[in-house]
């Protein structure tokens, strides 16, 4: 496929992430898809699992959107440069819901072969965001 038509993936992709559609979402991944948040310690593979991840992100952030910046795309590859917003509603990771507000900018490359997410990898301070959300400390 072409830079044109993997962008236009990763693009509908947001899209549905932006309407908390997880279906579209999953429909989107291959079915060995990895989901990489660099700053977590876990790589995640499988889309169930990736769909498991985004439905626990809408639960506890059930405002949350992107607005894209920049994209960029190249081969397989395309690079979305978003503005992530969301308050934080209910737990997540293990922490209690804090009712603050996040904002967050955030750096999403997928891999995309053949009509499907292969990859997606995301890029984001960690640190900004917990404490936006009230986790770590303000210094």
């Amino acid at each position: 496929m072409s830079a044109k038509e993997n962008l236009k993936i990763a693009e509908t992709w947001m899209d549905a992430m932006n309407r908390h559609d997880l279906k579209k979402m999953e429909s989107l991944y291959a079915d060995d898809a990895i989901g990489d948040e660099v700053a977590e310690p876990e790589v995640i593979v499988g889309k169930e699992k990736i769909t498991k991840a985004y439905k626990e992100l809408f639960q506890a952030f059930p405002d949350c959107k992107a607005t894209i910046k920049n994209r960029v795309a190249g081969g397989d590859h395309v690079l979305l440069e978003i503005i992530w917003e969301g308050t934080n509603k209910g737990e997540f990771r293990g922490t209690p819901a804090t009712d603050k507000r996040v904002k967050l900018r955030i750096a999403y490359i997928f891999r995309i072969h053949q009509g499907k997410i292969h990859e997606i990898r995301e890029y984001y301070d960690a640190a900004t965001y917990l404490k936006q959300v009230g986790t770590l400390p303000e210094k």
